[in-house]
C-alpha cells in the first residue's frame, strides 16, 4: 500500500467515520476498493488514485446520479461521494454477495433468476420514458467493434470484419423504440447484487438508459456460455424472455428485439474472446467464432 492510499485511508478515518477493516479488492478495473465500517453500516470504499481508477470513480458517480434522476435511486447502493485531495471517492453499502458468487453456491437458483427478473421487469418499467437510444447502441457498437481492432484480430485481420461491422453499425441505427428505460450495455452477474432490500447495481457506466435487450443477452451468455453457473439454462431462458416483454414494453417491433438480443450475444461472445486469449482451452477462438455467427444472424434476420 503506498502513502497516497494510506493517507486518503487516515482521512476517511479522521473525517468521515470509515473504518477500514480488510485488504485491497479487486473490482474491474479499480484495486484500491477497501471493506470498512461507518458507525453500524458495513460498506465498501472505491478510491480513484489512478487516472484509470479516477474515471472509473467518476463514471460510476455520473451513473448513480443517472439512476437518481430517472427514478432507479432504489437500486443503487446507496452511494456517497467524496473528494480528498482531488481523489475522488464513493462509499456505500456492502449488499452481500455479487449475483457469481450467489449463483455459484445456489442451492435452489431457479428462484435467484425468478427473483432477478422480476426485480429487473419492475425497473425496467419506472424507468420508462420517451426518447431515443442512440447513445447507448452507440457506445454498444463502440464496444464490439474495439474488440474487433485491438484484440480480435489475432484470429482474423480487423480488415476481414470491417464490412460485416460496418453494415451491422447501418442495421442497429435502423431500430426505431418510441420509449427507452434502464440499460446498459455490459450487465454481467459481477455488476449486481441481490440483497434483503432488493436489487442492486453496483458499477453503473455513465450512460444508464437505452434499449436493456442488448444488456440482457449480455447477462444471459454469461450465465450460461461463459460461466456456466448454476441454473443458467433455466435463467438465459427466462432472461429471454423478458428481453421480448421489455421490447413489446417500449414498442419496438419483435424483429428489432430479437436483432438487439442477437447483437448483444454478439458482444458478449466478442468479449469473452478476448479475455480468454493466451488461454489454452480453445474457448476464446470459440467465443470469437460465435461473435461472428451471431452478427451473421443479425444481418439475416433484418432485411
Amino acid at each position: 500500500m503506498n502513502l497516497t492510499v494510506q493517507s486518503v485511508l487516515r482521512w476517511l478515518e479522521d473525517c468521515q467515520g470509515i473504518t477500514i477493516c480488510g485488504q485491497e479488492i479487486k473490482w474491474g478495473r479499480v484495486k484500491t476498493i477497501f471493506k470498512g465500517t461507518e458507525g453500524n453500516r458495513s460498506v465498501f470504499v472505491k478510491i480513484g488514485i489512478t487516472e484509470e481508477a479516477k474515471k472509473e470513480v467518476l463514471m460510476n458517480k455520473n451513473g448513480y446520479d443517472k439512476m437518481r434522476e430517472i427514478g432507479a435511486g432504489n437500486y443503487t447502493p446507496n452511494p456517497r461521494f467524496v473528494e480528498f485531495q482531488g481523489v475522488p471517492i464513493i462509499i456505500m453499502d456492502d449488499c452481500g454477495e455479487n449475483l457469481f458468487d450467489m449463483l455459484k453456491g445456489a442451492v435452489n437458483p431457479r428462484s435467484i433468476f425468478d427473483r432477478i427478473c422480476e426485480e429487473l421487469w419492475h425497473l425496467y418499467r419506472i424507468t420508462k420514458i420517451k426518447g431515443g437510444a442512440e447513445e447507448s447502441l452507440e457506445n454498444s457498437f463502440r464496444i464490439l467493434e474495439e474488440q474487433f481492432s485491438r484484440y480480435l484480430s489475432v484470429y482474423e485481420p480487423f480488415s476481414a470484419n470491417q464490412r460485416l461491422l460496418k453494415e451491422i453499425r447501418k442495421k442497429i441505427f435502423r431500430v426505431r423504440s418510441p420509449f427507452i428505460c434502464f440499460a446498459f450495455w455490459n450487465f454481467t452477474p459481477e455488476d449486481m447484487c441481490l440483497s434483503t432490500s432488493g436489487l442492486k447495481i453496483i458499477d453503473p457506466p455513465g450512460c444508464v438508459v437505452g434499449l436493456p435487450m442488448i444488456d440482457l443477452a449480455c447477462f444471459a451468455g454469461s450465465v450460461r456460455d461463459a460461466s456456466k453457473l448454476p441454473g443458467a439454462e433455466y435463467g438465459y431462458d427466462l432472461l429471454k424472455k423478458l428481453a421480448s416483454d421489455a421490447g413489446e414494453m417500449l414498442g419496438l417491433k419483435p424483429k428489432d428485439t430479437e436483432f438487439l438480443f442477437n447483437f448483444g450475444r454478439a458482444v458478449q461472445c466478442s468479449l469473452s474472446a478476448r479475455y480468454r486469449i493466451g488461454e489454452e482451452d480453445g474457448l476464446s477462438k470459440k467465443f470469437f467464432v460465435e461473435a461472428k455467427e451471431f452478427l451473421a444472424k443479425c444481418l439475416s434476420q433484418r432485411n
